[in-house]
């Protein structure tokens, strides 16, 4: 409703008020009362006049609207009076929603939002526990018996990052990269295909044939990065530290693994099983594991 109406209700609501009360006041005189003990009489028996327009205007439908507009008129008032402590307020208010809005972009992000793989629903990520809380990732013998043994899990991955600081290097362009150590069926198994390349190929289970051996997949902002997106980057040579890699395939924009890690620079390395990994003695690798 515009505001020009809304005040010609009102002028029309204190019109109407006023007339009852006079009437009130002459049926008070008309009684035997003096015109003061009247106009007391008839203010008693009319009632709270505020009450009466409060009441109307919850009837209009506008209390909330002026109630709003009460609080803000009253704010602004108090701004003025005191804006050392209003910016304070404000400022505090300003920290706390974009507190608030980061850490929900972050659960959004991370708990809320699909992985971007397919059929995410049906892959799990496998952990060792005693029964608390605690987990920890698994060594090789332990995935090799799950493979062999398990009839809920149709392929199982597994991988481990890089330690220490990595830095991919490519003539006068260096980046530190998330390097990932994975087996070659990852990809697989978490359904996703390269932009380019074709993947990792197959390799026996133990032992490292010369297939995968130095090849290297780079995430989509290494290659962009690093190599100007290059689209005939495939066979060329990429040295991380001071190894030398064959890049052999790059994942699509949004790509990420482990999860969570999408936006960041990330490599990944085909596991190279060795004789560690055959015991369970303490230099034996610990190996994230994804299973579909």
């Amino acid at each position: 409703m515009s505001w020009w109406r809304l005040n010609k209700r009102n002028a029309d609501l204190e019109r109407e008020l006023r007339s009852d009360l006079e009437l009130e006041e002459e049926e008070q005189r008309e009684r035997g009362k003096s015109p003061e003990e009247a106009r007391f009489a008839a203010q008693r028996a009319f009632g709270n006049e505020l009450l009466i327009k409060e009441h109307t205007h919850e009837v209009w439908g506008w209390a909330r609207s002026e109630r709003l507009w009460q609080d803000l008129r009253y704010a602004l008032r108090q701004m003025r009076r005191s804006p050392v402590f209003a910016a304070t307020v404000i400022g505090a208010l300003a920290l706390g929603i974009g507190a608030t809005a980061a850490m929900f972009t972050v659960v959004d992000h991370v708990l809320l939002q699909p992985t971007p793989y397919r059929d995410a629903g049906r892959l799990v990520s496998v952990q060792e526990t005693n029964g608390s809380d605690y987990t920890w990732p698994s060594p090789w013998l332990d995935i090799e018996s799950w493979q062999a043994q398990s009839k809920t899990l149709g392929e199982i991955a597994f991988s481990a990052k890089m330690s220490g600081r990595n830095f991919l290097v490519q003539q006068t362009t260096g980046l530190e990269v998330d390097a990932e150590r994975v087996s070659s069926n990852l990809f697989r198994v978490l359904g996703t295909h390269s932009l380019l390349g074709s993947g990792f190929l197959p390799e026996g289970s133990r032992s490292a044939t010369e297939k995968n051996t130095g090849k290297i997949m780079l995430s989509y902002a290494v290659w962009s990065e690093v190599f100007g997106a290059d689209p005939a980057i495939l066979g060329k040579v990429a040295k991380i530290n001071n190894d030398s890699y064959t890049v052999f395939g790059v994942m699509p924009a949004g790509f990420g693994y482990p999860e969570g890690s999408r936006e960041t620079p990330q490599v990944w390395i085909p596991i190279q099983l060795g004789s560690d990994d055959a015991s369970r003695n303490f230099k034996a690798m610990q190996y994230t594991v994804v299973a579909r």
